[in-house]
């Protein structure tokens, strides 16, 4: 998701400073760039590319907090610290505040409670300021990126702005510093090499990241820092260079400059898409438009079309921009749990009219107030004590809502409640015995079924290549080793096998990995995952290695090409080299003498986690089912099913979507339990509760003739 930093007017780092004039241009980048936002945030097919509205604003700070330092420095030869970040407390933290503690109150009020732990975590994590680190963490956590939006996480770029307000600040300072020391009495000149080398810098590293890890590429801060330094860079426009764009000669290229600048920033908001690699290289063209309309200023010249920027809704919308920014993602998050229902287009555009109805009160009697106040100017301590406090209360809201939670863990599980004939999948096995087999329970803990991970909630991930094995079932005397390869969904296959081991006398040894499959080690296409290629050869090593493995066993993902190649689009030949390679992984391991075996994907994928949607539609019968038709797209591709279907039963498949749906509709509630812990990851509970019938499964295929 994203987020607009820069939407609050700059004010210089001094008190007492001069009255500031308003630059009208910036004032309409500020009202594009949110209308681009929260556009794309309610119509997201509509304005594909609107998240490049926060790059806009991260290029206006840049400019303008540098120009303000940089007139301080001018004025008295050195920037007050504490002066400065006061100035940003007052002006960004009393709206920011309000709409962080109206987010909690709605949060208690309307969000399912399997929400609130995370939520409150990022409470406190945007009321510090380190959210962009937060969702970055949990973009690598697979499962945690599972989840829905959360009614803050709109906060991680006025994050990364504040971040932005510490650091830049203490870089001027060191400038001024080393010129002194060095005698050179020129800061400008040292802070202009260094924006010019964090320009550079960050750039590159931007591309590599955002080629290499896109997730983790958008939240973090190294790959931003160059759009601030390039307004940084604009701050420093030589006075004549001005003179020059805005003189009769310069009219005509300065109005096609401005026209440029809107260009770019108008066309990559239509035409990029949420597939489009970003931020990287291709950010240079936002940030380049931003530049050009803030270069080209506001001349009289009929020609420009920044003379718009004097209408008043346009100076109006730049005003509110930081608060209508602030309050309407969390009305977007909040209300299809009021209404129980997605978003219409009446309650998108009511969403917009409530926004900017919040932003003027909030503005009005909140922000104005604490920003003209000359008391709390005078006072910088009072300002940090304001900010302390909050963060405290922020913190304290995360303890209750933890505290709040019911249960949260799940309860065991006796062994005649998975024997029983209607409990878990059995009920959708005996469908037709068994009364109302996807009733929900009296008093459902969707807490503890969100939390039902089993062997995920475990630290059994493999880092990077290294081979992490965690051991299941019958670890003393068991009679079959079964070596369980892929990502979660290998991982969630472990309830159902270990509960069956256990009686069977099978050790399960997990090889869990995420985002790789197991099942490639060889770089036969573009954009493979070199970590994952040899990931899969240190296990293929570790299982053709040991005698005792006798059986390999592999998860599956329905659209696995993300498992295999982050090329967008495979051609039809890499495709086919795809299928080969899988299948000549798998026939290595049963030329061994292995018993490989390979298990379908769960038919999941919904849009939102499965326990959230129970806990809304809780009174009804059967609640969250889905037409069976929509969880099988044709398109979709699970190389590693096809190629032990293609093998002509030399590998085994047993496919999983019997025991998630009947003949018309698949189910979340079956036999009392919630079948699924996300959107596509089963719950140990149910896993289990699968035991007889995948352990039977790939039993007859142990007793089948191998190799």
């Amino acid at each position: 998701m994203t987020s607009l930093p820069g939407l609050a007017p700059s004010v210089p780092a001094g008190a007492p400073a001069p009255r500031r004039t308003v630059r009208l241009e910036i004032q309409a980048l500020r009202a594009v760039a949110v209308l681009l936002v929260v556009v794309y945030h309610l119509w997201p097919h509509r304005l594909t590319g609107g998240y490049v509205g926060v790059d806009v604003f991260f290029v206006i700070s840049g400019f303008l907090i540098t120009s303000h330092l940089l007139s301080e420095v001018a004025r008295t030869g050195t920037v007050s610290l504490p002066r400065f970040w006061a100035r940003r407390i007052r002006r960004l933290l009393p709206a920011a505040s309000i709409v962080l503690l109206s987010s909690a109150v709605a949060m208690f009020a309307f969000v399912p409670p399997s929400l609130w732990e995370r939520t409150g975590r990022e409470l406190t994590a945007s009321a510090l300021y380190f959210q962009n680190w937060a969702l970055a963490a949990n973009s690598i956590d697979y499962l945690g990126a599972e989840g829905s939006a959360s009614l803050v996480q709109h906060f991680w770029s006025l994050s990364v702005e504040e971040q932005f307000y510490i650091a830049w600040p203490i870089l001027i300072v060191l400038a001024l510093v080393i010129s002194r020391r060095t005698k050179s009495h020129n800061p400008r000149r040292v802070l202009l090499v260094a924006l010019a080398a964090i320009f550079v810098l960050s750039l590159v590293f931007s591309a590599i990241l955002t080629h290499f890890d896109p997730n983790v590429a958008y939240f973090h801060t190294g790959t931003r820092a160059w759009e601030f330094a390039a307004g940084g860079l604009l701050a420093f426009l030589p006075a004549a260079s001005k003179r020059l764009l805005q003189s009769r000669a310069g009219l005509a290229v300065n109005a096609l400059g401005a026209w440029a600048g809107w260009a770019l920033i108008l066309g990559t908001g239509l035409l990029f898409t949420p597939r489009t690699p970003f931020p990287g290289y291709l950010a240079l063209l936002p940030v380049l438009g931003t530049v050009l309309v803030i270069a080209a200023g506001r001349p009289d010249s009929g020609f420009s079309i920044n003379r718009v920027s004097g209408f008043w809704p346009v100076r109006k919308v730049g005003d509110l921009s930081y608060a209508i920014y602030l309050w309407h993602w969390p009305l977007i998050v909040v209300v299809p749990y009021i209404t129980v229902s997605p978003l219409t287009t009446v309650q998108k555009i009511g969403i917009l009219a409530v926004s900017i109805g919040l932003a003027v009160l909030s503005q009005r009697f909140i922000e104005r107030p604490v920003q003209l106040s000359t008391r709390l100017a005078a006072r910088p301590r009072t300002s940090y004590l304001f900010a302390a406090l909050s963060a405290l209360v922020m913190v304290g809201l995360t303890v209750t809502s933890a505290l709040m939670i019911p249960h949260g863990q799940p309860r065991p599980v006796a062994a005649a409640q998975l024997s029983s004939q209607c409990f878990g999948a059995a009920a959708q096995v005996n469908s037709e015995s068994c009364s109302e087999p996807y009733a929900v329970s009296h008093g459902v803990d969707t807490v503890s079924a969100a939390n039902d991970r089993g062997s995920l909630g475990l630290d059994c991930n493999s880092p990077e290549t290294e081979v992490v094995m965690c051991e299941f079932g019958d670890l003393k005397t068991p009679l079959h080793t079964i070596a369980l390869i892929g990502n979660s969904h290998a991982g969630h296959l472990v309830g159902a096998l270990s509960e069956y081991g256990k009686t069977h006398h099978w050790k399960i040894i997990l090889m869990r990995h995420t985002g790789c499959s197991g099942a490639l080690a060889d770089d036969v296409i573009r954009g493979t995952e070199k970590v994952c290629l040899e990931w899969t050869k240190n296990v293929r090593a570790e299982i053709l290695g040991r005698a005792d493995i006798d059986t390999v066993v592999f998860g599956t993902n329905r659209d696995s090409q993300h498992y295999f190649t982050k090329a967008r689009v495979l051609k039809p030949d890499e495709v086919t080299a795809l299928r080969s390679a899988v299948s000549a992984t798998l026939d290595e391991y049963a030329d061994a003498g292995k018993t490989v075996m390979v298990f379908g994907d769960v038919p999941g994928h919904f849009t939102d986690p499965v326990p959230q949607c129970v806990f809304l539609h809780r009174d009804q019968y059967d609640p969250c089912a889905t037409p069976r038709d929509k969880k099988e797209a044709p398109d979709e591709i699970n190389f590693i099913a096809d190629a032990a279907v293609a093998s002509g039963g030399r590998i085994g498949y047993h496919d999983l979507t019997d025991y998630f749906c009947d003949a018309r509709e698949c189910h979340v509630v079956i036999g009392g339990v919630i079948a699924y812990i996300d959107q596509n990851h089963m719950s140990d509970t149910y896993s289990r509760s699968l035991a007889p019938y995948l352990g039977d499964a790939l039993e007859y295929r142990m007793g089948m003739p191998r190799g």
